[in-house]
């Protein structure tokens, strides 16, 4: 698979102003994570919306998905991880909209509806990532990328465990704890991508990578 550096922009950097009402209802923050700061594939060509629906009743489902086995030889994993490294890209882009809603208004974790569509892409950001880091019979020259990956995957347990803190509690220390951590995943994720660019002889290499956004 041919990658090389496109990125989106489709979101200005703003900062994160935290505030606590005395009535108890949080207030709203600005969100910090900038879409741009993912670079993605020639493949990735649109980002999904996010649809917000009517509130419901009943109590939202509980999100599982089984991971993707990782038996793939070591001829066949260069090919295999480029499919599901655009898969995990287009995962982010969906994520960080989830992400950047929730920083500019807590409290809409409380709509069931959104509530689960927020869970949804929270398993399969975090479980992409960890799909890819298992993959273990990689060739010799993967060994940098394969290690990103698992820097990725251990910062998307966190982000897992902070993030469902947030939507459950409206904390907004979790909140920034999920803010950091998906800096960092960002950041792993341009790494692996800049490596991916260099193992593929097609492909453009990555000119200039983004800084993750700070706090």
């Amino acid at each position: 698979m041919n990658f090389s550096t496109r990125l989106h922009k489709l979101l200005a950097p703003i900062i994160l102003v935290l505030a606590a009402s005395a009535c108890g209802v949080i207030p709203a923050a600005e969100p910090t994570i900038d879409v741009r700061e993912v670079q993605t594939s020639v493949f990735f060509t649109m980002l999904a919306d996010v649809t917000l629906s009517a509130p419901v009743a009943t109590p939202a489902p509980v999100f599982t998905a089984a991971l993707t086995p990782t038996d793939v030889s070591q001829a066949d994993y260069p090919s295999v991880v480029a499919s599901r490294f655009q898969t995990l890209q287009e995962t982010f882009v969906e994520f960080i909209e989830i992400h950047t809603q929730l920083t500019a208004n807590p409290n809409i974790s409380r709509n069931m509806d959104w509530y689960s569509q927020a869970v949804a892409a929270l398993v399969k950001v975090t479980n992409g990532a960890a799909e890819i880091a298992r993959m273990n019979n990689y060739p010799p020259e993967y060994a940098a990328f394969h290690q990103y990956m698992q820097s990725m995957a251990a910062e998307g347990n966190l982000l897992f465990s902070n993030t469902m803190l947030a939507l459950d509690n409206q904390d907004l220390n979790a909140q920034n704890q999920a803010t950091t951590n998906l800096s960092n995943m960002i950041t792993s994720l341009n790494q692996a991508f800049a490596e991916l660019n260099r193992l593929t002889p097609a492909a453009s290499p990555v000119q200039t990578l983004i800084p993750s956004p700070s706090n």
